[in-house]
């Protein structure tokens, strides 16, 4: 977790080509404490999860041999213990 050039709370879940569906349900309850959720990973590895990402409103850091791009959740979300999180980071 960090703060982005806007000072919103930013997490990230990283997988590399599995357990996928577990970083999902990472990202989700991350939502809970962040302005933003990504999950990252191969690129491959996250074609099969594209619907249950948008769903969820996370998201995602595809990462290949020769780059990395970042897709933004459709929108920011409002956290229910963002300032929490927000003392804790700055602490």
């Amino acid at each position: 977790m960090g703060f982005n050039q806007f000072e919103d709370v930013i997490a990230i879940e990283a997988k590399g080509t599995k357990d996928i569906q577990k970083g999902i349900g990472q990202a989700l309850i991350y939502k809970e404490v962040s302005h933003l959720a990504y999950l990252t990973a191969e690129e491959k590895s996250l074609q099969n999860f594209q619907v249950a990402l948008k769903q969820g409103n996370i998201g995602k850091i595809f990462v290949t041999e020769r780059e990395v791009r970042k897709v933004d959740p459709l929108e920011p979300f409002r956290a229910h213990f963002l300032e929490d999180t927000k003392r804790e980071l700055l602490s």
